[in-house]
């Protein structure tokens, strides 16, 4: 582990270097070792999102904000980790409920009945033509001059197109 200079010019910090600069600026710590820990799980830097609503705001001109180094009266490092924890869990949900959605629409795409690709060819996706009424030109293997069409050919191309991939 590299204990020079960090890319900003700062000295490097052990984590209960880390806790002490918290401390000093006013972010009040129930349990020390408990902070130190999550401090070597999570990080101090991506953990500083999540106490920069707690730091006191700058005078500045009408619209922008900007933050002191110093916490809010009443800040805690706690309140931080909540924040953490809850945005970890609504993320969590977020994606969950994204695969949800695209896996339906993946079965709706293939299996959704007369009106979807997926019942007119089940190689719609790869196929170059258009799918206009109950036609599909991926449906036939061969042309009449035996020749890979459609799908298939688009298929065979792909293959052969990575077998040939450095």
């Amino acid at each position: 582990m590299h204990r020079g200079h960090c890319v900003a010019g700062t000295d490097w910090k052990s984590f209960a270097d880390q806790l002490q600069i918290l401390k000093d600026r006013g972010l009040t710590v129930g349990d020390d070792t408990r902070a130190i820990g999550y401090l070597e799980k999570i990080g101090y830097y991506c953990l500083s999102g999540y106490w920069y609503p707690f730091r006191a705001p700058k005078a500045q001109p009408v619209g922008l904000v900007f933050r002191e180094d110093h916490f809010l009266p009443g800040s805690t490092f706690e309140d931080a980790v909540a924040l953490y924890a809850f945005d970890r869990k609504l993320r969590l949900l977020a994606l969950d409920a994204l695969e949800r959605i695209e896996r339906a629409i993946r079965v709706d795409v293939a299996l959704g009945g007369d009106r979807d690709l997926g019942f007119w060819c089940p190689f719609a996706a790869l196929c170059r033509y258009e799918h206009k009424g109950s036609g599909c030109h991926c449906g036939q293997l061969r042309s009449g001059n035996g020749a890979r069409t459609g799908a298939v050919a688009a298929k065979s191309e792909l293959s052969s197109q990575r077998r040939s991939a450095p």
